[in-house]
């Protein structure tokens, strides 16, 4: 099930997501500083297909994936 922007209140949804996006964007920012790597994987992702398992397997470098 893929959900769409918000269609209502969107006084509220607009700053928020926008808030949720800068966030993230600091967050993975930091951590790659850090030396961490960064996989983000969206909840309609893992939904949709398969594709999810295609792209961990890439970031781990087929080292730590079974299938």
């Amino acid at each position: 099930m893929e959900r769409g922007p918000p269609k209502t209140n969107l006084n509220y949804w607009r700053p928020k997501l926008k808030a949720n996006i800068e966030r993230d964007i600091k967050t993975e920012n930091k951590l790659d500083e850090e030396g961490w790597k960064v996989l983000t994987l969206w909840e309609c992702e893992l939904e949709a297909n398969n594709n999810w398992k295609i792209r961990l397997k890439h970031f781990l470098g087929d080292k730590v994936f079974d299938e």
